[in-house]
């Protein structure tokens, strides 16, 4: 039953206490945007009813059970209606909606009136190019989701910290130990211990976290395709680039940083695509779940407060002011609702937690993060600081630096998120938290987002120059001559023979065995005449070795004989594989000073490799 319940648990996690809250809030409306909103706000309803139940000293498995048998019945009444709908209705509905999203993209590649048929197809390869691009960012977090099924903790702030909190919830106990660290993430494992009625598998509590990375580039395609704006899709191979170098493996073991950037990046997502809601009831239930998402990220991992006075920022210039404008009562009535709703999730925890630090009962962390930023960098010198961070991050420094200028060029809001958000939330990890690129998680997937808005915004530029051309005009020989003039330019200047000649050296050193081929260049580099290798290596491809190599399989003790004795051989390169008489053999001359090892190597198919003396 541990199995049933492990489901069960994932289940309430993401989904039941989120179906409730959007059924009753009627917000949002399209499908997806309901999806994200369903289980951003089962986290924080989860976190909120563990608290307060913990606190209470009912957090026991008997109450859960009451509480999941009030939850279901609570959808079955709310969704009646739609649980009596035969199943054919349900997919016939996916069909429609895929035929719409289908006529709807279409829309996108349709020919003006004063755009030529050619600049339609430029148009479609470059959509069709971002498309392949993010195909290849969600084929890899999918990869990822799959592969970390049934895996443990293995981290060791996951196992020593996240994870004991989890079951210190699960125990009916208040967190020990936690200095501010806040617990959406444990209190929601906790759920899924409770529920199992275990705290020893780890596997269901571990299962889901991939896939909130996955989301995240989710929406930024459901962005791109709602927006009809490709910049958003090259954000999210961006994202899938950044969050791959900077986080790696980190991405699916059991940290508050990518839950936090999802909850995050969901408010900012909601913000972009409701900016404007002309209907004054839809505004306000916007903003309330607009609130308690990014309060959320308040309660997941400490910088989400940060991003969360951030946000708040944002909100209420782009979205509550234009409100009050238009209707003060109602305006006015979601700003006090969103504040409350903020104060009601994110205040207990920090107060309570902050109560027990003055009494001397708790620690902070603040010093322990600031002393943990200090000793990376050796220096508490911020120009030198920054500079470090500059080389470490390398080309992703300037792609996010570059999000400044062309912010002047985007929209309000954008730039609103790049200037409010993005960029503060930059600036304080580098000065306070930059000991680990996990604690810039928040802002990765915002500045990626971002970076690939200024490049289309740049390629838009260019596709503005490209409809003016009167390709009417142009005649097929000389589209053929401007072509080939465009390869011959591209090669002289960008691809010289000397470039195109260093890259196949890089790439035939990765052939086969890398190591074995860099010992042997490290190990010839000095010899300046010829030379030859006996060996069954295929050494013909390294740079320098063409008619190096003397054949031979290594299976005849003879053959061996004749070519060493015969072929001028000055080195050998001999398998383990080989005939024993042969390897016998070497280890004879080797002992006798007839050849000299000069290295052996294990990494792949083990092979020594040995230098054959003069005679004496």
């Amino acid at each position: 039953m541990l199995f049933f319940w492990g489901i069960v648990g994932i289940i309430q996690d993401l989904f039941l206490p989120g179906l409730i809250f959007v059924y009753l809030l009627r917000y949002p409306k399209r499908r997806f945007e309901r999806f994200i909103a369903i289980i951003a706000s089962s986290l924080v309803i989860n976190y909120l009813l563990v608290f307060l139940l913990t606190a209470c000293h009912i957090y026991i498995r008997p109450v859960v059970f009451i509480l999941l048998i009030v939850e279901i019945g609570s959808i079955a009444w709310l969704y009646r209606f739609n649980l009596k709908q035969p199943i054919e209705a349900f997919f016939s509905r996916i069909i429609t909606q895929i035929g719409i999203l289908y006529a709807k993209g279409l829309r996108v590649f349709r020919k003006g009136n004063d755009e030529s048929a050619l600049a339609v197809c430029a148009r479609l390869l470059y959509w069709l190019f971002c498309l392949i691009l993010a195909y290849i960012a969600l084929n890899w977090i999918w990869k990822l989701f799959i592969w970390n099924l049934g895996s443990s903790f293995n981290s060791y702030d996951t196992v020593a910290e996240w994870n004991r909190w989890a079951l210190d919830w699960a125990a009916n106990q208040l967190p020990t130990g936690t200095w501010r660290y806040p617990q959406l993430l444990s209190s929601n494992w906790s759920l899924i211990y409770v529920l199992m009625g275990n705290t020893t598998i780890q596997f269901f509590a571990k299962s889901f976290m991939p896939l909130f990375t996955l989301l995240i580039l989710l929406m930024m395609v459901d962005l791109a395709y709602q927006k009809k704006a490709p910049g958003y899709l090259l954000g999210t191979v961006i994202s899938y680039l950044t969050l791959k170098k900077f986080l790696g493996g980190f991405l699916i073991e059991g940290l508050a940083d990518m839950p936090a950037a999802f909850l995050a990046f969901a408010a900012v997502y909601l913000l972009i695509l409701h900016q404007q809601d002309p209907n004054e009831a839809d505004f306000s239930r916007g903003a309330v779940l607009m609130a308690v998402i990014a309060a959320g990220a308040g309660v997941t991992k400490q910088v989400g407060v940060e991003f969360l006075g951030l946000y708040g920022l944002v909100f209420l210039l782009f979205y509550l002011l234009p409100q009050i404008k238009r209707d003060k009562r109602q305006g006015w009535k979601s700003l006090w609702i969103s504040v409350g709703l903020v104060l009601l999730i994110v205040v207990p925890w920090y107060a309570y937690r902050q109560v027990l630090i003055g009494q001397g009962l708790e620690n902070s962390e603040m010093g322990m993060i600031m002393d943990a930023t200090t000793y990376t960098y050796r220096s508490a010198d911020v120009s030198l600081r920054f500079d470090a961070i500059c080389q470490n991050m390398g080309k992703y420094f300037y792609l996010f630096v570059l999000i400044i200028p062309f912010s002047f060029l985007m929209d309000p809001l954008t730039r609103g998120i790049n200037f409010l958000i993005a960029l503060p939330l930059f600036l304080s990890w580098g000065f306070l938290a930059s000991y680990d690129f996990r604690n810039l998680s928040i802002a990765l997937p915002i500045l990626s987002m971002n970076s690939g808005l200024y490049i289309h915004l740049v390629m838009d530029k260019l596709f503005g120059i490209f409809k003016k051309i009167p390709f009417q005009r142009i005649r097929n020989w000389a589209a053929i001559g401007l072509v080939v003039l465009m390869v011959f330019l591209l090669g002289y200047f960008f691809y010289p023979d000397d470039l195109l000649y260093q890259r196949h050296s890089e790439a035939v050193m990765q052939t086969f065995s890398t190591t074995i081929n860099q010992k042997l260049m490290d190990a010839l580099k000095d010899e300046s005449g010829d030379f030859t290798i006996l060996t069954n290596y295929p050494l013909d491809y390294l740079p320098g070795m063409q008619n190096k190599k003397v054949a031979t399989i290594f299976n005849d003790y003879d053959s061996y004989r004749y070519e060493l004795n015969h072929k001028g051989v000055d080195y050998v390169l001999v398998p383990n594989y080989a005939d024993q008489q042969i390897l016998d053999d070497v280890h004879a001359r080797i002992q006798s000073g007839e050849f000299e090892l000069v290295f052996q190597d294990d990494t792949w198919i083990p092979y020594e490799f040995v230098k054959v003396l003069p005679s004496k």
